[in-house]
């Protein structure tokens, strides 16, 4: 089961269009955009969100930018947003 805040992240990947692994964000650009929205996450709290989320297929990895791992929501997070928000 998803928290809110998985929600939130998963929320955010979708309204930026983050869906493939070129256009994707890094942990550091989900938790500045977070931040935008009033949303204070620490990184430990997204690494875990992105790591349950990838166990659910609602999240892979994209391109890595440099040496960061970059993150997008496919097409089973995309109906789950769809679906429930």
């Amino acid at each position: 089961m998803l928290s809110k805040n998985d929600y939130g992240v998963l929320l955010l990947l979708y309204n930026e269009g983050c869906n493939t692994e070129f256009k994707s964000y890094t942990k550091k650009n989900i938790k500045e955009r977070l931040e935008k929205e009033n949303i204070k996450l620490s990184i430990n709290k997204i690494t875990n969100t992105l790591k349950t989320s990838i166990k659910m297929n609602y999240v892979n990895e994209g391109a890595r930018q440099w040496q960061s791992k970059t993150y997008y929501i496919t097409k089973k997070g995309i109906e789950k947003i769809e679906k429930n928000v």
